[in-house]
């Protein structure tokens, strides 16, 4: 077949978007690589479920998933540090004073800077 101005310009045209699309695309996954390394940096891990240095109401909030590192990024610095639960799917925000791990095998506990 003819390989004529018009199939040039939409092979161009094609090939344009796909690669826009492909950039944009290989961005968004850079610049979720990048605030995966930098949110992970102000934490420290220790072993255990966190323990906070008071026991009042309001302090810690409980969620069933494992969303806690977005949700203590979110709220700045109110938030002072989450536990995770490895088998049960279990997100402990906690509001309070620095908090460290209690040495629970099944949890892990990330104390925000």
């Amino acid at each position: 077949f003819p390989f004529n101005g018009f199939t040039y310009c939409l092979t161009l045209f094609t090939t344009l978007l796909y690669t826009i699309k492909f950039e944009n695309i290989m961005k968004f996954l850079l610049f979720l690589l990048l605030i995966s390394v930098v949110s992970s940096a102000f934490y420290h891990e220790s072993k255990g479920l966190c323990k906070p240095s008071t026991d009042e109401p309001g302090t810690q909030r409980y969620f069933a998933d494992l969303n806690c590192a977005t949700r203590c990024d979110i709220a700045g610095a109110s938030c002072k540090g989450y536990s995770l639960g490895s088998t049960y799917g279990l997100c402990v925000t906690y509001y309070d004073a620095p908090v460290t791990g209690n040495g629970r095998v099944n949890f892990d506990c990330f104390r925000k800077d």
